[in-house]
């Protein structure tokens, strides 16, 4: 195992995947008549065009990948361009004026796009003037064929620009139990407050599957309720009676934005129910004897399965069934599972462990053990086939963890001697890639951004908690935000294509 610390410009610059460019490149050719009031062309001296786009449609289209290896998404931009051009020549007469031809033609074409960018119908972010194209004349040509013939040709290149969007969402906490949620721009700007709550805190803030709302948990000293806001609104709807469920921990977004799946107290026992927003009608998804608590609900990226936590005293163990109830497989036996996270095609799960005890040529061991530190375990829930990452001997207590959306990463904060990092290992390079801070600085939370290029994480360095982003390839650190929260828990916005 290898820790890189300090500055490795230029070691993953491969992992750092550029953004999908979403273009098109044409020529237009074209032969032009001169009209019968102006003299014979001598010589052409320039070409003036100027494109405009008079239409935008998307279109449906068929899904997978072409022979040629193009690929469709489902989805195209048709452009409709007006082409207004003035083509000025020398005429073929004594005095050899000065003369131009003006016309105007129209062409079509089309941009394959994805079915969705950020989570957002791409017609939606057109119509609001997110997605928008941008046309630029790469060159023109022309030439005389004879007196009265010009031949044309002009190469166009059209771009979709996406500007910023909402993309990231975290909610503030102050003295007094005060928290406000907010939205903004990947970059820290265009803060929008979209929730407020007084005398409680607002928790696990977290997008919905369309990213066009945001799910938290809002808490006070007596109850807990489930509660949904959308993001154009202020608009607050609570979908859980806090006389029904108590002590609300955890929830995570089902397939759509109409399923959310929770754990909580019910009847003194700590469940995981299903609750369909648009009724509000739930279901109890597992039954448990007295004693034994189920927790930390994630459902998996494909929508199919829930994994959570089944404890009861010291035995804690990864447990999985579909989203029905039925079908429960327990995972993992080591008894010590404290965190959990679903890679994105859903046929493995990472783990962390405080021990995992089995049988060597050694005799008896354990890794992970508390002398050793929590251990890090990628587990293939077809076959239950585990390996360990090797983070055991960094001595480390783990808290939370979770796999960049390429599943190339596993990012986690680890504490040592009182000191919090965010580490993330590489499952390529096999090596760790750590943010030094110093002692008594601590983590509030941490995300990845869609790209897997970026952690956004909280942190209290300056005292007060706020937002710092830290880029993989080249391991530099920007703080984005500038508040007075004692503590801030954030959520990015899934890019779905």
């Amino acid at each position: 195992m290898e820790i890189k610390c300090g500055t490795i410009k230029g070691t993953y610059n491969k992992c750092c995947h550029e953004k999908e460019l979403l273009f098109t490149q044409f020529s237009c050719e074209d032969k032009v008549k001169v009209p019968d009031a102006k003299p014979d062309v001598e010589e052409i001296v320039s070409v003036i065009v100027e494109p405009e786009i008079v239409s935008l449609r998307v279109i449906n289209s068929p899904k997978g990948t072409s022979y040629e290896g193009q690929h469709l998404s489902g989805k195209k931009l048709s452009i409709e361009i007006k082409l207004k051009q003035k083509i000025m020549y020398i005429s073929k007469s004594a005095v050899q004026s000065v003369h131009v031809v003006e016309n105007e033609c129209y062409k079509s074409t089309y941009i394959v796009i994805p079915y969705l960018i950020y989570g957002s119908k791409v017609e939606d972010l057109i119509k609001l003037k997110y997605l928008v194209p941008k046309i630029i004349v790469e060159g023109n040509f022309a030439e005389k064929i004879d007196d009265r013939t010009i031949f044309k040709n002009i190469i166009l290149f059209i771009e979709l620009k996406l500007y910023p969007i909402y993309v990231l969402c975290h909610s503030e906490d102050y003295n007094c139990n005060k928290s406000k949620l907010y939205i903004e721009y990947d970059d820290g700007t265009k803060k929008k407050e979209i929730a407020a709550c007084d005398n409680c805190k607002i928790l696990r803030p977290k997008w919905s599957p369309s990213g066009q709302k945001i799910g938290y948990i809002c808490y006070d000293k007596y109850s807990s309720s489930l509660c949904i806001t959308g993001i154009s609104s202020r608009k607050v709807r609570k979908i859980t009676d806090p006389y029904i469920f108590n002590a609300i921990t955890s929830f995570s977004w089902g397939n759509n934005d109409n399923e959310i799946f929770f754990s909580a107290y019910l009847e003194g026992k700590k469940e995981i129910f299903y609750i369909d927003i648009s009724t509000c009608q739930w279901k109890q998804l597992t039954y448990s004897k007295r004693g034994w608590k189920n927790f930390n609900v994630k459902i998996s990226p494909n929508g199919n399965k829930v994994g959570y936590i089944k404890t009861m005293c010291d035995d804690s163990n990864l447990y999985i069934m579909n989203t029905h109830g039925l079908d429960t497989n327990k995972i993992t036996s080591s008894g010590n599972v404290k965190y959990f996270d679903w890679q994105n095609d859903s046929t493995a799960v990472a783990y962390v462990s405080s021990k995992e005890c089995g049988k060597g040529k050694q005799g008896n061991f354990c890794l992970g053990s508390m002398e050793n530190g929590d251990e890090i375990y990628i587990i293939d829930i077809s076959n239950l086939n585990k390996e360990s990452i090797g983070i055991s001997e960094e001595k480390l207590h783990i808290k939370n963890i979770r796999f960049s959306p390429d599943s190339r990463y596993i990012a986690f904060i680890g504490v040592r001697m009182g000191i919090e990092n965010i580490y993330a290992y590489d499952l390529v390079k096999k090596i760790y890639i750590k943010i030094d801070n110093e002692f008594g600085v601590k983590i509030g939370d941490f995300a990845w951004n869609s790209e897997s290029t970026q952690i956004y994480f909280s942190s209290n360095k300056l005292n007060y908690y706020n937002i710092y982003v830290f880029t993989i390839c080249d391991e530099t650190i920007t703080q984005i935000t500038n508040t007075s929260s004692n503590n801030i828990k954030l959520s990015y916005r899934p890019r779905i294509i």
